[in-house]
């Protein structure tokens, strides 16, 4: 660790010399000098008997000196803390539930309760184009903005035409929930057995078997008795990484599994 200190203060001291030089005159100038360090001597470069990679060590020296320790290590502490790009965590076992919960919530500004409750396990069936499921006209939700203006003491607006601007609106939300039924698939099993793995439901156990893995990877040989038997291990060994994401929950799984060989 000392080394890769050390290595990245002078990768560091080598930048700001070349940031300085480009703003500083050079020893030869009769200008300004630049500052020099004590006993170190400014020599012209056509008498100077230094190769160029010798000249910059020695004033990568110098200039290290004005670098304080705690100035470095505050930046390597802010890069430090700079994820890289790509690191966002895995959210296929949430995907399903998360959507499905969007979805819902844009259900509920038009579609009947009683609807809603009879499609809650299969929300991906409800035909939300039919009449029969919406709510009254004047009961449905269009937004707070429209309810506090509509509710202001001064508001006056012809009935006709709000009419028309909430079937117009009823129009949008149709759209939208069949535009999103066509792009996600509700019933998928794959995203619904993903869900499986999310650890709160795993330190649940809720889920007795997961045999079904048999199905989506046919083309491995899994000894399924073996895999539900580790798979109820992983609810109890689990508790003790109630409180990790995703990706450190199977990591300590994995990691207790090993050890025990």
């Amino acid at each position: 660790m000392d080394k890769f200190i050390v290595t990245l203060r002078k990768t560091k001291t080598r930048r700001d010399i070349h940031d300085w030089e480009e703003v500083q005159p050079s020893c030869s100038s009769n200008k300004l000098e630049p500052e020099v360090a004590e006993g170190s001597t400014c020599k012209n470069s056509s008498n100077s008997s230094t190769t160029p990679d010798e000249q910059l060590d020695n004033e990568c020296s110098t200039r290290s000196s004005r670098i304080s320790d705690s100035s470095l290590e505050s930046e390597l502490s802010e890069d430090a803390s700079v994820e890289p790009e790509g690191s966002e965590m895995p959210k296929i076992t949430v995907l399903l539930e998360r959507v499905a919960t969007s979805y819902k919530v844009i259900l509920k500004c038009f579609i009947k309760k009683t609807v809603l409750d009879r499609y809650k396990n299969n929300i991906g069936a409800l035909v939300v184009n039919d009449p029969s499921n919406f709510l009254e006209l004047n009961k449905m939700y269009f937004g707070a903005e429209l309810e506090l203006y509509l509710s202001g003491n001064n508001t006056i607006i012809d009935k006709a035409e709000l009419h028309s601007f909430k079937r117009r609106a009823l129009d949008f939300y149709i759209e939208l929930c069949i535009q999103i039924k066509s792009r996600f698939n509700f019933s998928s099993d794959v995203l619904h057995f993903a869900s499986f793995f999310e650890p709160n439901l795993v330190i649940s156990g809720d889920i007795l078997s997961i045999a079904q893995a048999g199905l989506f990877f046919s083309g491995l040989d899994i000894d399924m008795e073996e895999l539900n038997v580790e798979w109820n291990l992983a609810s109890e060994v689990g508790k003790n990484f109630s409180d990790l994401d995703l990706q450190g929950f199977w990591a300590s799984i994995n990691e207790q599994k090993n050890s025990l060989g």
